[in-house]
C-alpha cells in the first residue's frame, strides 16, 4: 500500500517523519555529503512544496525549483533543467530515500571506471517492489527489470537503489517535453548503445520511504539506532521530548517514545514502545497508545486505546475508542466515542 490517502493532502517530501517533513532529513543527508546546489523538480502539489523550501531554507544548499504542469518522469524532470546544469556529472536521487550511503565512494567509482552511468545498488530479500540491476564483469550493468517475478529474481537481489551519478553529455540524449523514465526506457536506451554504465553496492543503510510499511519502519530504525539522524528533540533513556510538553501525573512512558512540542498527555496516559507524538497533540486521561504515529493537532480521548496505527493531522478520537492494529486515518477524520476499528494487517 502506498501511501495515500496522506500523498492526497500533501506532497511525498513533506509527509512527517519523527514530526519533521521527510525532505529535511534529505536535505541534510545531501548538505553532510558536502553537496552544495541543489535542484528540485516538482510536479504534485509543488506550490506546497516550493512555500517550505522557501520558509525552511537549508544553510549551506542553494536550491533551483523546477516546477512541471504535467509529470515528465525522472528522465523527463532532467531533461526540463538541462539548461541549469552545469559541470562534468551530476548527482540525482529519487526524494523518498533514507539512506547513509557514501557519496564520495559512488562519485570516485565513476571516475575510476570512466563511467557515463554510476548507479548505487543495494542487496535486499525481496526486490519485487523495486527495479532489478544484473551486473557483468568489472561492475557493467547488463540489464534493467522493473517490478521483477520472483523467477526473475531467484539469484540476483541487487536493486537499483535510486541514486545516481550522471554526465551531464547524456541528458541530451532525452527527448523534450514528454515523460521519460530512466529506469524503463532511458537506461535500457544507453545500453542498448553501450553506454558504459556500471553500478556499486553499498553496505549501508537504505529504505524507500514509500509505503505504510516502510514508513514504519522508517521510525522504528531511527529509535533502534539503525540509522542517525538528527532529531530536534532531549532525550534521556529512550525518550525523546520536544519544548512546551505537559505530562501529568502517572504518566507511563515506555521507551522508545517521541513527544512533539505543545503536546499534552493528562494524568494516567501510557506511551508505549515505538509511538511518535506530533506537535500539539493532546492525549487525555488513561488512553493507551502503543507504536503509533501521531501527526499535529491529534486529539485522543479518555480511555481510547490505539494499537500500531497511523493518525493525520487534525484526527480527533473520542473517548473509549478501540483502534486496532493497521488502521490509517487520514487528516481531520473524526472517531466517535466507543468506535471499534478491526485490525487491517
Amino acid at each position: 500500500m502506498r501511501l495515500r490517502p496522506f500523498t492526497h493532502q500533501l506532497p511525498k517530501p513533506l509527509l512527517p517523519l519523527m514530526n519533521r517533513p521527510f525532505i529535511q532529513y534529505l536535505l541534510q543527508y545531501l548538505k553532510s555529503q558536502k553537496m552544495k546546489d541543489v535542484v528540485l523538480t516538482l510536479s504534485h502539489k509543488a506550490e506546497e512544496m516550493m512555500e517550505y523550501i522557501q520558509q525552511q531554507p537549508v544553510s549551506d544548499l542553494s536550491f533551483l525549483l523546477s516546477v512541471e504542469k504535467e509529470p515528465l518522469g525522472t528522465a523527463g524532470a532532467l531533461k526540463n533543467v538541462e539548461a541549469y546544469l552545469e559541470g562534468e556529472s551530476i548527482l540525482v536521487m529519487n526524494g523518498d530515500i533514507l539512506t547513509d550511503f557514501p557519496l564520495h565512494e559512488l562519485i570516485h567509482t565513476h571516475k575510476k571506471k570512466k563511467a557515463k552511468v554510476t548507479i548505487a545498488l543495494k542487496e535486499v530479500d525481496d526486490p519485487s517492489p523495486f527495479g532489478l540491476v544484473t551486473l557483468g564483469k568489472d561492475s557493467r550493468v547488463r540489464k534493467f527489470i522493473e517490478k521483477p517475478t520472483e523467477q526473475e529474481w531467484a539469484e540476483e537481489r541487487t536493486i537499483n537503489a535510486g541514486i545516481y551519478i550522471i554526465d551531464v553529455d547524456l541528458i541530451g540524449k532525452i527527448p523534450a517535453a514528454q515523460p521519460v523514465s530512466l529506469e524503463r526506457e532511458f537506461f535500457p536506451l544507453l545500453i542498448a548503445d553501450d553506454v558504459p554504465i556500471f553500478g556499486q553496492i553499498f553496505d549501508g543503510y537504505w529504505l524507500d520511504v514509500g509505503s505504510f510499511s516502510s514508513y514504519f519502519k522508517a521510525h522504528r530504525d531511527i529509535f533502534t539506532g539503525k540509522i542517525s539522524v538528527h532529531l530536534s528533540a532531549k532525550s534521556k533513556d529512550g525518550i525523546w521530548i520536544q519544548e512546551r510538553v505537559k505530562i501529568g501525573a502517572n504518566v507511563e512512558l515506555n521507551p522508545p517514545v517521541f513527544i512533539g512540542e505543545n503536546s499534552v498527555i493528562d494524568d494516567g496516559a501510557v506511551i508505549s514502545e515505538y509511538t511518535v507524538i506530533g506537535s500539539r497533540n493532546t492525549i487525555q486521561r488513561e488512553a493507551r497508545i502503543e507504536g503509533c504515529i501521531l501527526h499535529s493537532d491529534v486529539i485522543v480521548g479518555e480511555k481510547a486505546r490505539l494499537r500500531e496505527s497511523i493518525l493525520g493531522k487534525g484526527v480527533i478520537i473520542e473517548s473509549e475508542v478501540l483502534l486496532r492494529a493497521g488502521n490509517i486515518l487520514g487528516n481531520g477524520c473524526v472517531v466517535t466515542q466507543g468506535s471499534i476499528f478491526p485490525a487491517s494487517f
